[in-house]
């Protein structure tokens, strides 16, 4: 009676503990697998909302982007503010570079949905560690700044900082080495990208997708040991070519459309 016992224990524990070792493979296969394309909403959902406004960017994360962009420019009193132009006259119609105004000028602008200019605090104090930024810094005195912020809103862990300057991005890495950095570059034919691919600061290289978007690029990138970003792509076309290929990131202005085709 014992030995049965014993027997009926071990049968009824064998599918237990083949269930527990499938369920542990299964979490390390997707806590593990970098292989999901991630989509960045660029400058929000722009192609549907005004660029850099929390409508454009609230609407990103509503559809299921965990990337929303941010492009830097400072005030005349050293205060980031989010705008990919550094002058304001196309969202707000007052021709004035923001490098020229105060941040008490800049706060008094509008976009046509009535919201301002936003800081790169008002972004972060919003959406908090809800999603990731990806922060293109475009001027060596915004580094300083940045790391400030993204230091006192505990953000490191949820931030890829993106530049067209490799010395930015260097000198962003040696303050906070936890966060991601991705290169920019229209196209291969710099001496900047050439160090890009092989120093160990930076994680992603990001090209503009004319003439780069091919497979001799992406496998040259990702020999190295990095991840292939392309911006900015938008038509359904183009989307399927670059999950086709493998790409590892994108940068889109149509988040839903992106996030429906690489689901």
């Amino acid at each position: 009676m014992y030995y049965k016992k014993g027997r009926n224990i071990s049968k009824f524990l064998m599918p237990i503990s083949i269930l527990i070792i499938l369920i542990t493979i299964f979490f390390s296969i997707n806590l593990y697998n970098n292989d999901k394309t991630i989509i960045i909403s660029h400058r929000g959902a722009s192609g549907e909302e005004i660029e850099h406004t929390f409508s454009a960017y609230d609407l990103a994360i509503a559809y299921g982007s965990s990337y929303i962009e941010q492009d830097l420019v400072t005030s005349k009193d050293n205060v980031l503010y989010v705008s990919h132009d550094n002058n304001s006259e196309r969202l707000t119609g007052v021709n004035k570079n923001y490098s020229d105004m105060t941040s008490e000028e800049i706060s008094k602008l509008k976009v046509d949905n009535g919201e301002n200019i936003h800081t790169l605090e008002d972004v972060f104090t919003r959406y908090g560690k809800k999603t990731n930024y990806v922060i293109e810094t475009k001027q060596r005195n915004q580094v300083f700044e940045l790391v400030k912020l993204i230091k006192k809103h505990d953000l490191e862990n949820h931030v890829i900082i993106q530049s067209f300057h490799l010395v930015d991005l260097l000198e962003s890495h040696t303050y906070l080495q936890q966060a991601q950095y991705m290169f920019l570059s229209d196209n291969k034919n710099n001496d900047e990208y050439h160090k890009a691919l092989v120093s160990e600061a930076i994680d992603i290289i990001c090209l503009n997708k004319t003439n780069n978007l091919n497979e001799s690029t992406i496998s040259e990138v990702q020999n190295k040991n990095k991840k292939i970003y392309f911006y900015t792509i938008n038509s359904f076309d183009d989307m399927k070519h670059a999950k086709d290929l493998g790409v590892d990131g994108l940068f889109t202005d149509y988040t839903a459309k992106a996030l429906y085709i690489f689901k």
